[in-house]
């Protein structure tokens, strides 16, 4: 899997394309296909280092992307594989008023 990380310090010039183990899903968890993105501002604030500068690296970004669920883990019963996901990074918030 590749993906784009910040990784030592902050700044668009030092993120780093990464070649990693293609992911699977844990326990409870579902791995999703991205089959679309955006990199929003709290992606730009998160490279400048100016959203939390004490953030754990490496990190990859995406705070908005769509996909399609492709596994599951043991107990994930949420999803199932061929739903159509967006993800959020307020992952408790899944409806109603915020």
């Amino acid at each position: 899997m590749k993906a784009w990380e910040i990784r030592g310090e902050f700044g668009i010039d030092n993120l780093e394309l990464a070649d990693g183990p293609e992911p699977e899903p844990g326990p409870g968890q579902a791995l999703v296909e991205v089959r679309a993105l955006s990199l929003n501002a709290r992606d730009v604030m998160l490279v400048e280092g100016l959203y939390d500068p004490n953030l754990v690296r490496p990190r990859v970004l995406l705070s908005d992307g769509a996909g399609e669920v492709v596994a599951v883990g043991e107990g994930a019963d949420r999803f199932a594989v061929g739903d159509r996901v967006a993800g959020a990074f307020m992952q408790g918030w899944t409806d109603g008023a915020f």
